[in-house]
């Protein structure tokens, strides 16, 4: 059964920090045989549209019940969210042009003075791929998909999240893409999508000039050749 493995050892221990108020040591942390790429089902590049809370969810106590696997809603001690992507290039899997992220442990809403305060804590010991409001930020993301067909990101699986794209990829936490570039298009598009210009795959330009390049550099090599050969 496809889990979120990371994700939910994570709650195991804010389970505590939530009854106790206090910020937790980080909890999100992998071994050493760990590869961003090889345990991304998917990994997607576009720009985040919005989000918004899910309702009816179950909550469920890790103390003193056992996971509910079979129920869709479930979640832990966060509030779950829906994360519209408008994706750009697919570099692993396949995916559509619009996907919904279900993110479960990156949002805490508390109520203080009857009003809600939203609290972005995925990044601070949760798991959670955001850390602040995503919406319009540009996103390189690795995906799990659970068993019902739902994409998750996490944050040892977040490659890339800023205001624009990548302009190389030198950081560490991007190289392992390198090999993947340029990517596909989205499953549902032939084009660019509406709203997304060139500007957001500079990567993507880069990568095809330069074979364009190595294209021409073999032919005049042969050309000449030729011509040296000739009586």
């Amino acid at each position: 059964m496809k889990r979120l493995a990371l994700p939910l050892a994570a709650l195991t221990l804010v389970g505590l920090w939530l009854s106790a108020g206090s910020r937790p040591a980080n909890a999100c942390s992998t071994g050493p045989d760990f590869d961003a790429v090889r345990d991304s089902e998917v990994i997607v590049a576009g720009r985040i549209i919005g989000w918004e809370l899910i309702e009816n969810v179950t909550r469920w106590d890790h103390i003193t019940e056992p996971e509910p696997y079979d129920d869709p809603n479930y979640y832990g001690p966060y509030d779950p969210i829906r994360v519209g992507m408008s994706v750009s290039q697919v570099l692993k899997g396949s995916a559509p042009s619009k996907i919904d992220l279900v993110a479960g442990n990156t949002l805490l809403v508390q109520e203080e003075s009857g009003e809600d305060r939203y609290s972005w804590v995925g990044t601070h010991g949760a798991c959670g791929a955001f850390s602040s409001d995503p919406t319009d930020m540009y996103a390189i993301l690795g995906l799990r998909i659970d068993d019902f067909g739902r994409y998750h990101p996490s944050l040892p699986l977040a490659f890339f999240i800023g205001p624009e794209p990548p302009g190389s990829f030198d950081d560490p936490r991007l190289a392992g893409l390198a090999p993947l570039l340029p990517g596909s298009l989205p499953s549902a598009g032939g084009t660019p999508l509406a709203g997304e210009s060139t500007r957001d795959t500079p990567w993507l330009t880069i990568a095809l000039g330069a074979a364009v390049a190595g294209a021409g550099v073999a032919a005049t090599t042969a050309w000449l050749a030729k011509r040296r050969l000739r009586p």
